[in-house]
């Protein structure tokens, strides 16, 4: 079964300490602060300042534990390739810690999650709602979508009233039709979740965003398959983070 091993820089930005900010973008890296000694050994503290002239956020490390996302890319196709294009194909993911010098396949999570918060304000500018009206789907490379049943027999999408759509098209059977009840929406990577999500400052760092499947149930209600996995994921790694004292630190060795 393919996989992909996604290591985090787990970077508990404490909710506590936050202070809202009118400005559209954020920072896409940390700042080197000091040196602490944590069990004798000596550890790098970073802070996170989310734009000029908000107060630096100490970054929580939780080394020695590594918390490591596995994404199972046999099923989760949009999501594994658009994570490799980040990392792979694009300058800024090649090199996403220019200023702090961590490494490129550590990310940060901020804990500013609430409605209108920073996490949104992210997803607005990588997905806004707009998104789809400059945005083709399927993809080019577009690989096979899943349904809860397995593969779907297509990647193309159909009209709906005559309209172009992101639904994708049903399924002739013998019997009928048999709908298909997914469609396309965009993912982003990094997700807003992260600090390196969004546009950064000066709006030149975009996350990368794909067409991924969502499946859609019942009378118009629309559940993200893809994006409901990955958050799923996450919620451990939040929890683990929030139970560790704010001192520890962080290391992450490739497996």
């Amino acid at each position: 079964m393919a996989t992909v091993r996604l290591l985090l820089f787990l970077t508990a930005l404490c909710i506590t300490q936050w202070i809202p900010s009118a400005h559209a973008q954020f920072a896409q890296d940390y700042d080197f602060t000091q040196i602490k000694f944590i069990a004798g050994e000596p550890q790098k503290v970073y802070t996170f300042t989310p734009v000029p002239g908000d107060p630096p956020i100490e970054v929580i490390d939780i080394y020695p534990r590594s918390v490591v996302l596995i994404y199972n890319c046999y099923y989760m196709t949009a999501i594994c390739k658009n994570a490799h294009n980040f990392q792979y194909l694009t300058a800024r993911g090649k090199n996403p810690h220019p200023n702090s010098g961590i490494p490129s396949d550590w990310y940060g999570y901020d804990f500013n999650t609430a409605d209108g918060g920073r996490r949104d304000r992210r997803r607005d500018r990588s997905c806004p709602a707009n998104w789809k009206n400059t945005h083709n789907c399927p993809e080019v490379s577009q690989q096979t979508v899943f349904r809860h049943d397995g593969p779907w027999w297509t990647t193309e999408t159909m009209p709906i009233n005559g309209q172009p759509s992101f639904y994708i098209r049903d399924q002739p059977v013998p019997y009928g039709i048999k709908r298909s009840q997914i469609q396309y929406s965009c993912d982003e990577f990094p997700p807003a979740t992260w600090v390196e999500g969004g546009g950064g400052l000066d709006d030149s760092g975009r996350s990368e965003t794909r067409c991924a499947a969502i499946r859609c149930q019942g009378k118009g209600v629309t559940r993200q398959r893809y994006e409901v996995q990955r958050t799923l994921a996450a919620a451990p790694v939040r929890m683990a983070v929030l139970l560790r004292p704010p001192v520890t630190a962080v290391r992450h060795p490739r497996p």
